[in-house]
C-alpha cells in the first residue's frame, strides 16, 4: 500500500480462512506452532507488528483459543527473537545433552501426563538426556478410506502349467485373472486356447513370475528374456527383441 510515497505492507489473509478450533483433538504443540507460523510471517512481512498481532490475537480467540495461552505464545516468541539478536547467543555456553526422541499415540490423557512422564524419565537419568516426545496422529481419511483396495494384480509376467507337464510364459498390462480366463477358453487365440481346444481334459495351473513395466517394451523384453531362461514348449518366439543402443548413430 501507497501512502505520500511511502509504502507499507500487510499480511493479506482471508476472511473463511480460520485455524484449528481449540478443542480439535490435535497436541497443543501443532497450536502453537500455528501461532508462530503467523507470527513469524507478520514478523517479515509487515512493518506495523502490533497491528498484525492484534489481528492474530483476535483471529485465535475467535476459534476459543485461551487469551492466557496465546499470550504466552507471544511472549515465548519475543523472548527467543530478543536472543537471536544478541551477538553471542545464550546458548552457545549451554552443555549440549544427548538426544532421544519418544513416539507416544496421541491422546488428551497422554498430553495431560506427558510433562510429569519427562520429568521422571530426567530424574531417572539424572538429567543427563533430553527428550523430545514425538506425536503419532492419524489422519482421519486413514480411518475411513473413501475407495477399496485395488485386489486384482496387473503388469506382470505369468507362467502357466499344464496338467500333461507343457507350460506357457506370457505377460499382460491387464488384470492377469481376466488374462488367464482368456487362456482357458477353448475359443481363444493363445497357444494356451489352442492347446486347450486339442486337448479338452487338460488343465492349466497359472501363477505370477514377477511384477513387470507397465511400459509395453520393458514389460516385454523381461517377458523374451524368461521365455529364454526356462525354454516354455508352448510359445513360439524364444528369442530376445532387438535393442538399438544408438538410434542415432555414434558420433
Amino acid at each position: 500500500m501507497e501512502n505520500n510515497n511511502q509504502y507499507s505492507t500487510r499480511v493479506a489473509t482471508k476472511d473463511t480462512k480460520v485455524p484449528t478450533h481449540w478443542t480439535s483433538a490435535v497436541p497443543k504443540r501443532y497450536k502453537r506452532n500455528a501461532i508462530y507460523g503467523d507470527l513469524h510471517c507478520a514478523k517479515k512481512i509487515s512493518d506495523n507488528f502490533q497491528l498484525e498481532t492484534n489481528k492474530i490475537i483476535r483471529k485465535f480467540s475467535n476459534v476459543g483459543f485461551p487469551y492466557k495461552f496465546i499470550k504466552s505464545v507471544i511472549n515465548d516468541y519475543h523472548r527467543k527473537n530478543s536472543e537471536n539478536e544478541l551477538i553471542i547467543p545464550e546458548w552457545l555456553f549451554k552443555e549440549s545433552l544427548p538426544t532421544f526422541y519418544v513416539r507416544i499415540p496421541y491422546c488428551l490423557f497422554n498430553e495431560n501426563y506427558v510433562k510429569s512422564f519427562i520429568s521422571k524419565l530426567r530424574v531417572f537419568t539424572n538429567c543427563k538426556c533430553d527428550f523430545i516426545i514425538l506425536w503419532e496422529t492419524r489422519n482421519l481419511r486413514s480411518l475411513f478410506p473413501i475407495k477399496d483396495r485395488i485386489k486384482h494384480i496387473a503388469n506382470v509376467v505369468y507362467e502357466g502349467q499344464c496338467s500333461c507337464g507343457q507350460n506357457y510364459i506370457g505377460e499382460t498390462l491387464r488384470n492377469v485373472t481376466k488374462r488367464w480366463n482368456e487362456h482357458d477358453h477353448p475359443n481363444g487365440n493363445s497357444e494356451p486356447s489352442k492347446h486347450i481346444t486339442n486337448h479338452p481334459d487338460h488343465l492349466f495351473t497359472w501363477k505370477v513370475i514377477c511384477n513387470a513395466s507397465r511400459f509395453n517394451s520393458k514389460r516385454k523384453i523381461l517377458e523374451a528374456y524368461i521365455i529364454m531362461i526356462k525354454q516354455p514348449t508352448l510359445n513360439n518366439k524364444l528369442e530376445l527383441p532387438s535393442i538399438n543402443l544408438f538410434r542415432n548413430g555414434i558420433t
